[in-house]
């Protein structure tokens, strides 16, 4: 399991939960719309590692990947759209956080936050944990009432999925 951690300064503006279930043996995980691009390399100095950008290509992502190459942080485009998640982005998304080595940093952003909430509580789900105590972890870091839907749907049809 992942933690989520708020960083030391808010213009990373990213929420902290301490519902995660269990102790982290992986990456620090913030949830949040963009970073301040002249500020990614103090957030590499700080231990970011991996930004994982769900926005879609016509948000303006080439600024951005182009920067947090500059600064020495890995940066993965998995695009989103208005639609719920794809359950490949989701498994996408677990995967690269089940590769980041202990104590490194994942910021995990959408344009607001909304997109990057509903993968997180989707993936908190795949994880073991339950559905409205991720849906409430993930209302903390901007989950939409409608991307709430989504994760619940994705549950359900998961739960449906495992009694076939």
């Amino acid at each position: 399991m992942h933690r989520l951690q708020a960083p030391s300064t808010p213009s990373f503006c990213v929420l902290l939960l301490a519902l995660m279930l269990r102790p982290c043996d992986a990456a620090e995980v913030g949830i949040a719309g963009p970073p301040e691009l002249s500020h990614l390399g103090d957030r590499r100095d700080a231990g970011l590692a991996l930004i994982i950008d769900l926005r879609n290509p016509d948000e303006g992502i080439e600024e951005e990947a182009a920067a947090a190459r500059a600064a020495g942080i890995r940066y993965v485009n998995l695009p989103v759209g208005a639609d719920a998640a794809d359950a490949a982005v989701v498994a996408r998304v677990g995967d690269l956080l089940d590769a980041q080595a202990e104590g490194t940093g994942v910021l995990l952003h959408c344009a607001s936050g909304n997109r990057a909430s509903e993968v997180w509580a989707r993936h908190l789900i795949e994880r073991g944990a339950e559905p409205e105590a991720a849906i409430a972890a993930a209302s903390a870091t901007g989950l939409s009432e409608k991307r709430a839907g989504y994760v619940r749907a994705a549950a359900a049809e998961a739960a449906t999925s495992e009694l076939r």
